[in-house]
């Protein structure tokens, strides 16, 4: 299949599945239960579920490698998952495999603990990975009973309902790195209290006026754009976050006056805010309506 898409232009084939958290569930614990190749070569084959920009469709590629998935233009959606079966990191290293400590199969909370092949479920905004979800392990390695299910349900749940969170948010604007991503998630998921948010803002990486921002009006955005159509639009958006003051928006705003740049170009030749900042705004944030005003009075 990789070399026919590579050498062919074949593209790979994919199922579409209804974009539900239940479908959703559903096929990946049908598949989990089926497949040989994920289970002769754990942790290296893998199934693929992508979720599309517009959050409309979901595709689900079966038997690829994870290091295909990574390198190639899979890889880069900024919201898709990979299906595996892992064991633990102790497995190997314990000569009697009858001798390693088992989590309870009751005790789903702590599935991430598994040691015995299980079905691991990853979240990635390209290569940063954001969620994960291990299933409970099973004598029987027979992941169908509700202590398997309803967990990957909600954790299904949860990841369709905000398709972005607060962290990819920050790193899609520029604000924040893959490395300090990756390793607010690592102390989150020893903090289990604790929101990312807090982390991020305990580090100092941004700034929780930046963080509310994001979380206050953004994600209102993606539910009803409509909404916010009449609100503030570029420059005022950048100030409610806290990424600069009124006093550069009045000065970009002056400047703009004689010149053909447009208020984010001119934010971004100062050095107060990044081009990738200004082109996360116009996608997620600011709306823009046709108006008979000159030019120099939209903000975007």
């Amino acid at each position: 299949r990789i070399l026919e898409s590579k050498f062919h232009n074949n593209p790979l084939p994919s199922q579409t599945v209804k974009l539900s958290p239940i479908a959703i569930t559903e096929f990946i614990i049908d598949r989990v239960n089926k497949s040989s190749s994920l289970w002769q070569q754990t942790d290296y084959m893998c199934d693929l579920l992508t979720i599309s920009e517009d959050n409309q469709e979901a595709n689900y590629y079966d038997e690829l490698t994870k290091d295909y998935i990574h390198e190639s233009k899979l890889g880069q959606h900024t919201h898709f998952y990979t299906i595996s079966l892992e064991f633990g990191e102790s497995v190997a290293d314990v000569p009697d495999p009858f001798a390693i400590h088992r989590v309870h199969k009751e005790d789903a909370f702590n599935s991430s603990h598994s040691e015995f092949i299980h079905p691991v479920i990853r979240r990635f905004h390209g290569s940063t990975l954001i969620a994960e979800h291990h299933v409970i392990e099973d004598l029987a390695s027979e992941w169908k009973e509700e202590v398997h299910v309803q967990p990957l349900l909600q954790f299904m749940t949860e990841q369709l309902a905000q398709p972005q969170p607060i962290g990819s948010h920050l790193l899609q604007a520029g604000l924040l790195t893959s490395e300090q991503l990756d390793a607010a998630l690592s102390e989150q998921e020893m903090q289990a209290s604790v929101r990312l948010g807090e982390v991020i803002q305990n580090h100092g990486w941004v700034k929780e006026r930046t963080i509310q921002f994001m979380v206050d009006r953004v994600n209102k955005n993606v539910e009803d754009s409509q909404a916010l159509a009449a609100y503030a639009q570029l420059g005022s958006y950048l100030v409610e976050a806290g990424l600069i003051t009124q006093t550069q928006v009045d000065q970009a705003l002056e400047e703009q006056q004689t010149s053909n740049k447009s208020i984010g170009e001119i934010l971004v030749s100062h050095g107060w805010v990044t081009s990738q900042t200004i082109e996360y705004m116009m996608k997620y944030v600011t709306i823009t309506e046709p108006s008979s005003e000159p030019e120099v009075a939209i903000l975007n």
